[in-house]
């Protein structure tokens, strides 16, 4: 019986020197959910393999001094990926699921043991923004979503034997991301009662891409004057959705968004008021309280641009186009193009 018990304890002592220090003793948070042991051989007695490699320690000199109470289970876990990879085209406020699962082994001389996992929040080198880790859930069979901001059980009873054990992973969130790649760390914990707590480590890899749409009616303008005196008016409207935020810009094609330039004259030419006709751009956005005029313009007077304060988002607008030629301007037929266009805004 004595060389019995010196192999169990060669044994137990092989193992566990094998296995990683808990991460994480203290409490966390007990989920109502229910995880699927997507694949499990329970019943798979592993002792005699593992009393066999204990036995091979034992003859080397490789087994340390353990008393009877660290002899007792053995439990032991690993991942299958070391990494998980996801990229998500938007990340507007909702929910987007995990493509790959989190996957680890877990082989274990007896039952009852439980599965932790915990999530560090998803920093960034591209951006000053950040996942935080209340956002990164684990997705029960039920399709119900828990945080993983603590220690969070996902498996009451573990079976004896090697498991493969899978957990659907998801980004609930409730507002913007910019686009980046962002980066974090998965702790799989596993802990039983009469053994060594351990853990593995899964790196999380999420990249963030942004989307953006832009349709605009009413962009052809037509003016007619038969009063110099009077001012007119025209307006274009859009539509934009954007994941980040956005600035519409002006640019006139050639000189200045503020100038409508003479194309064609219908009197005599050198006519002394061919200058342009100067022209007023104002944005109203939608639930906006009124039209603004530019924040900005580039150098040369080509290009004006405002900030949209509807985006991210959905947001629509109205550009308002106000014409006053001088009391004196040359007859003829004035015009030309301009692109209205949206930018991430810096």
């Amino acid at each position: 019986m004595r060389h019995a018990w010196n192999r169990g304890l060669a044994l137990t002592a092989a193992v566990l020197l094998a296995t990683m220090a808990a991460y994480a003793q203290g409490g966390g948070r007990l989920s109502a959910g229910r995880l699927r042991v997507r694949s499990a051989q329970p019943g798979r007695d592993i002792r005699p393999a593992l009393a066999a490699r204990a036995a091979d320690a034992s003859d080397t000199g490789r087994v340390g001094e353990l008393g009877p109470e660290k002899a007792l289970e053995f439990l032991h876990i690993e991942a299958v990926d070391s990494e998980i990879s996801q990229t998500f085209d938007s990340a507007r406020p909702g929910e987007y699921p995990f493509e790959t699962p989190a996957k680890v082994r877990i082989a274990a001389t007896s039952g009852g043991w439980r599965l932790y996992l915990r999530v560090t929040r998803l920093g960034s080198s591209d951006t000053v923004d950040e996942i935080p880790p209340e956002e990164v859930c684990w997705r029960d069979d039920e399709g119900d979503l828990f945080p993983l901001d603590v220690l969070t059980l996902v498996l009451d009873e573990g079976l004896p034997g090697e498991s493969l054990i899978e957990t659907d992973l998801a980004l609930r969130t409730d507002t913007f991301h910019a686009a980046g790649r962002y980066t974090g760390v998965l702790f799989v914990t596993a802990k039983h009662p009469c053994a060594k707590t351990v853990y593995a480590e899964i790196r999380i890899r999420v990249e963030i891409r942004q989307q953006f749409s832009h349709t605009v009616e009413n962009n052809k303008i037509y003016f007619h004057f038969a009063d110099l005196a009077a001012m007119q008016t025209a307006m274009v409207s859009g539509l934009i959705s954007a994941d980040g935020p956005m600035a519409l810009v002006l640019e006139a094609a050639e000189g200045g968004v503020g100038e409508l330039p003479l194309q064609k004259t219908l009197g005599s030419p050198g006519h002394p008021f061919d200058d342009p006709i100067p022209i007023e751009w104002k944005l109203t956005e939608s639930g906006s309280s009124g039209p603004r005029e530019p924040d900005q313009y580039s150098s040369g007077g080509q290009r004006a641009s405002w900030e949209l304060n509807n985006v991210p988002g959905d947001t629509t607008y109205a550009l308002e186009c106000m014409i006053a030629p001088t009391a004196y301007q040359a007859p003829g037929s004035y015009g030309k193009a301009w692109m209205l266009t949206i930018a991430p805004r810096m």
